[in-house]
């Protein structure tokens, strides 16, 4: 999906078909806010869709990766700064696995960050029309709800939190 589509979707939930209220750009903020809500609660229950390997070498300067967020299990591996240091002397290279965000969409021309996930956008979408509807002060009673239908979907979807 499209960030366009999204965006198109995200103006008939909050009844801005015409552009009159909300810029593009301030609906991709949104988005990009219910992809950093999203992510956290699927970094929160382990989901290995948010996981990405890294090869330490005690030979070379290992940066951290952009958008890390942490470690998915222990690693004889320390954060210092921006960058990776190996603890154990004895290992030259250690294969570590962490968790990521996803990169942030830009243009109404870029993919939606779970590209190959309908209900992962649909939930992005929700939040982003709940974002919109709470900036410009209407009531968001029901939006709240949603919201929190939203939640449950997420805990039903990824089971909840141990």
């Amino acid at each position: 999906m499209l960030v366009s589509e999204a965006i198109e979707k995200i103006r008939r939930r909050i009844n801005d078909e015409f552009d009159t209220g909300y810029s593009d750009e301030v609906l991709i903020n949104y988005i990009n806010d219910a992809k950093e809500y999203l992510s956290h609660a699927l970094i929160a229950r382990f989901s290995p869709e948010l996981t990405e390997y890294l090869t330490v070498d005690s030979t070379i300067t290992n940066f951290v990766p952009t958008n890390f967020v942490k470690f998915c299990g222990g690693f004889p591996v320390r954060r210092q700064g921006n960058l990776f240091f190996i603890t154990d002397t004895t290992l030259p290279i250690v294969e570590v696995k962490y968790f990521f965000i996803p990169d942030d969409v830009l243009a109404v021309t870029d993919n939606m960050p779970f590209q190959n996930n309908d209900t992962y956008n649909m939930l992005i979408i929700n939040l982003a029309s709940i974002y919109a509807l709470n900036q410009h002060e209407f009531d968001v009673n029901q939006d709240s709800a949603l919201k929190q239908a939203i939640e449950g979907m997420i805990d039903n979807a990824l089971g909840g939190i141990e």
